[in-house]
């Protein structure tokens, strides 16, 4: 590894200092880009916690810019915010190329569904009609598709909208649905161009999203970032968390009936599969058996109470898609208006047989109907399907 040497860049008679004149050293920072350095000369692992003001990341890009210096050195770092990232790609980066006398080059690696996929959007105009049910989506797509003929990024930042998610579903780049250097836009491709760009970059910038897919990915043998030497973990009190998500297993009912409608809907004829009716018979019967047994799972485990004197009881009308929940509160003998309770989070009332649209603890909309009690502590709502009742009762 090449001689370290943070102070040439951040001390009082430093680059940094000569070319701003009222710069002021920060010995805080000094102390911590050093132990930086000798945790990359070493090396080692190295646990900073420092305040605001001292300069964070200035203390630990010089060194790390400093040691790819040294050939076949690649720097990783890796943050958790959208805002540092911006602040270390677009402002801290490039005013250290123009100050260290090291030529470097720096990247901002994005998961691969951030990026278009140029064959699935030619494919998704193509078949718009079988697989969108609203204007709006369709109308996205076209805007999308004028998008991806003035873009040199290709990525999802880059647009200044926020497509709707089933749109963006259909479009976005995906390992299992790649033909690899058999697509027709391989040369075009933003993805691999972004990639390519990586493979030569001396630093790359990833997310701890990015960074956990990756460590996952080597266990099994191979990874999403090329080999690295250095890595630098900035916002690391956030790691926790994210590996905690990216490495375990979240199933939900609605996830699975959003990806089988993503096949098939049965009740709008819609769907990958809609073209191929005849031929994929089987596997739209699989996909309606799917969805009907993920939301029978979710209504058998969603009964709760709260601890606090309220019962909440599910049960369903048979023969319909209709669900119906009911709340007795046994602490106040009397019927209440939604709460808060288990998570579950609601602020409408509603007047006898009234309808409102009512958020559930953030997850999806339903309809609520309150009815007439059938007696003084009950009060009955019903539940138009589908609710994200697992979830919102977990």
């Amino acid at each position: 590894m090449a001689n370290l040497d943070p102070v040439s860049i951040l001390g009082p008679l430093g680059s940094i200092a000569r070319r701003l004149p009222r710069y002021e050293h920060r010995p805080e920072q000094l102390a911590m880009a050093e132990a930086v350095a000798r945790a990359i000369e070493k090396p080692g692992h190295l646990v900073v916690e420092a305040g605001t003001g001292v300069g964070k990341s200035f203390a630990y890009l010089v060194p790390a810019i400093q040691a790819t210096a040294t050939p076949k050195t690649k720097v990783v770092v890796s943050t958790h915010t959208i805002a540092l990232q911006e602040q270390i790609v677009s402002k801290d980066i490039p005013f250290l190329q123009s100050v260290m006398p090291e030529e470097f080059t720096a990247v901002l690696v994005k998961g691969r569904s951030n990026y278009v996929s140029l064959r699935r959007l030619e494919v998704a105009i193509k078949r718009q009609n079988l697989l969108f049910q609203r204007e709006e989506e369709i109308d996205q797509l076209v805007t999308l598709r004028m998008w991806s003929r003035r873009t040199a990024d290709g990525s999802r930042a880059d647009l200044d909208f926020r497509p709707l998610p089933g749109v963006w579903d259909a479009v976005q780049s995906e390992d299992d649905n790649c033909l690899g250097r058999q697509c027709p836009h391989h040369g075009e491709c933003f993805f691999f161009k972004a990639r390519r760009r990586m493979r030569t970059a001396n630093v790359l910038v990833v997310n701890h999203a990015l960074l956990v897919t990756d460590l996952v990915l080597r266990g099994e043998g191979f990874g999403l970032l090329p080999e690295y030497q250095v890595a630098v973990i900035d916002e690391a009190h956030t790691l926790e968390g994210v590996a905690g998500e990216r490495m375990g297993v979240q199933l939900s009912n609605v996830g699975v009936d959003l990806a089988m409608a993503r096949l098939y809907n049965g009740r709008t004829g819609k769907g990958v599969l809609a073209s191929h009716r005849d031929a994929c018979a089987e596997a739209i019967r699989q996909a309606q058996k799917t969805r009907d047994a993920a939301e029978d799972f979710s209504i058998k485990g969603s009964d709760a109470s709260d601890g606090h004197g309220h019962a909440w009881t599910l049960g369903s009308s048979p023969g319909s898609d209709t669900y119906q929940h009911q709340y007795t509160d046994f602490a106040t003998s009397q019927s209440a208006a939604p709460g808060n309770y288990n998570n579950l989070t609601t602020s409408a009332t509603a007047a006898s047989g009234e309808s409102k649209s009512v958020p559930i603890g953030g997850y999806r909309y339903f309809s609520l109907n309150l009815w007439t009690p059938t007696s003084s502590t009950e009060t009955e709502y019903q539940y138009s399907f589908p609710v994200t009742v697992s979830a919102a009762w977990s």
